[in-house]
């Protein structure tokens, strides 16, 4: 089956250019997917001054509609390449318009967004 999920557009906080801020974690959308997992320390950077006004951040690298996510968490200075992410979904869709994202596990989330709320549909699978 399908799962829904309608969530109010207040969460949306920025959208600016290439940047996306929403409530607890900003995201930079950058094309191209990278050809390593190796994080370089420009990168690294780059994460810990997008977090400067958020408990998290991210760097959503993609080709056509497939998103590769790597996110830092500043509490745990973690950086993680994520399998799924569906935040950083929501802000791939925000700036590219592209409206059913392939994540790196190669579930499809399907968004739909106006003016008051947005909704996210993905296929539930048995594990």
């Amino acid at each position: 089956g399908e799962i829904t999920l309608t969530l109010p557009s207040t969460l949306i906080l920025q959208v600016t250019g290439s940047l996306v801020q929403l409530a607890g974690i900003t995201y930079q959308i950058t094309r191209g997917l990278p050809r390593t997992n190796v994080i370089s320390d420009l990168t690294r950077q780059r994460l810990q001054t997008l977090s400067a006004n958020s408990r998290a951040a991210g760097i959503i690298y993609y080709q056509g509609a497939l998103i590769k996510p790597l996110v830092y968490v500043p509490a745990t200075n973690s950086y993680v390449w994520e399998n799924a992410c569906g935040s950083g979904s929501l802000a791939f869709s925000l700036v590219t318009g592209v409206r059913q994202v392939i994540q790196p596990s190669g579930q499809v989330l399907s968004y739909r967004i106006n003016k008051n709320s947005f909704t996210v549909t993905a296929t539930v699978k048995e594990v």
